[in-house]
C-alpha cells in the first residue's frame, strides 16, 4: 500500500475474514502492521450464528509514505480479504466518529447500517459475507463511492464504500448469495481550517 505524502495522513484497513471450510467458525484478527507498525482497531464484528465471517476496521494516523506491506494476523486458519485506503486532510485529533455496525441473525443478501455524521465528513463502510459453494458478487448501495469488492477468497468476501456525511447516512451492500454478514461504517472527520 503507497499512502503517499499527503497532509494529515489516516490510514483505514477493512477485513473480512470467513472460516477454513464449510460452515466453519472464522478466526479473529489478533494484530494489523503497515510497514512494521502497529494499527489501532476501530471496530470488530462477528455474524451470530456461528461466527462464519467476521468484519474488522482498523486506523494508522500519519503512516509512512511507503510503499509498504499492509500485514494482517489471525488467530488460526482462514480466509481473508482486506482492503486499504488512505485519506488526507483529516482531523488527526480526532478523526473517526463513533463506529455502528450490524450483522444478520439469519442469511441474507442485503448488508444495511445507519450512522450519524455530518456535512464535510465522508463515511467509510465495508461489509463481510461468508462464500457458499459460489463466489460472491457485491453491488454498492446508491451514492457510495466503491474502494473494493473482492470475492473468490475461499470462505471471506468484503467490500468497501465511501459516502458523503449529511446526517444520518444509510450505507448498503447487496450480494449475490444468501449467507451470514457483517457490516461497519464510521465516519471520518476532516482537519479544522487553518487559523
Amino acid at each position: 500500500h503507497t499512502p503517499g505524502a499527503g497532509t494529515n495522513r489516516l490510514l483505514l484497513v477493512g477485513i473480512g475474514v470467513g472460516g477454513n471450510g464449510n460452515n466453519a467458525t472464522a478466526p479473529n484478527v489478533t494484530n494489523v502492521t503497515y510497514g512494521g507498525v502497529a494499527l489501532s482497531q476501530v471496530v470488530s464484528n462477528s455474524s451470530p450464528a456461528g461466527a462464519q465471517t467476521r468484519s474488522y476496521i482498523y486506523s494508522l494516523t500519519n503512516p509512512a509514505a511507503g510503499p509498504a506491506n499492509v500485514v494482517v494476523y489471525l488467530s488460526g486458519a482462514g480466509s481473508v480479504a482486506v482492503g486499504a485506503t488512505t485519506y488526507t486532510n483529516v482531523n488527526l485529533t480526532s478523526p473517526l466518529g463513533t463506529p455502528v455496525l450490524n450483522s444478520a441473525t439469519v442469511a441474507g443478501t442485503v448488508a444495511m447500517v445507519t450512522n450519524t455524521s455530518a456535512i464535510g465528513e465522508l463515511v467509510f463502510a465495508m461489509a463481510s459475507w461468508d462464500e457458499g459453494a459460489s463466489n460472491q458478487s457485491i453491488t454498492n448501495g446508491a451514492g457510495q463511492t466503491s474502494l473494493w469488492q473482492f470475492g473468490g477468497f475461499d470462505w471471506a468476501t468484503s467490500a468497501g464504500s465511501t459516502k458523503p456525511g449529511q446526517g444520518a447516512v444509510t450505507n448498503s451492500f447487496t450480494a449475490g448469495d444468501s449467507q451470514e454478514w457483517t457490516i461497519d461504517a464510521v465516519a471520518i472527520k476532516p482537519a479544522p481550517p487553518p487559523v
